[in-house]
């Protein structure tokens, strides 16, 4: 005796319009949202920074790169409702990796490796400038565009 079971079809997560076709989701509704840019900058900079690390002992340029960039793309695809956070996120996690690898990398005491931690942020600042300034200008243009006529 074979047993057969059918299956309900789920229904569709997003609404039908009356002609059947899928309705279109409104502006700003799909994208990353805050956490989720937390996670692509974190990410995408501490690959640059253990790259940079490894191959030149230091932050450098591999990790100016990644963070640049990765600030550049949570801003340009972060949704509408979460768009400050875009602004928020890249500083945060620029300041959260360059302590955490001067605090990992350096020796001494808790207080020297923070100090050390310190002076390398102020070392950095560029990257740290030009990274939010990138994410200022996308977030400038996508508020922009959306306000013109």
């Amino acid at each position: 005796m074979v047993h057969v079971t059918t299956q309900r079809a789920q229904p569709s997560a997003r609404p039908r319009t009356p002609a059947g076709g899928v309705a279109r989701r409104p502006q700003g509704a799909s994208g990353l949202t805050a956490a989720g840019a937390v996670v692509v900058v974190l990410v995408g900079s501490l690959v640059g920074l253990l790259a940079g690390a490894f191959t030149s002992g230091s932050i450098g340029w591999i990790f100016g790169i990644c963070f640049v960039a990765t600030a550049a793309y949570a801003a340009a695809q972060i949704r509408r409702r979460d768009i400050a956070a875009a602004l928020i996120v890249p500083p945060l996690v620029f300041a959260f990796l360059v302590m955490g690898y001067e605090l990992v990398s350096q020796s001494g005491s808790a207080i020297d490796r923070f100090a050390f931690g310190l002076n390398e942020i102020l070392d950095a600042a560029s990257t740290l400038w030009i990274g939010t300034g990138v994410a200022v200008l996308i977030v400038a243009y996508r508020i922009w565009r959306e306000r013109r006529p």
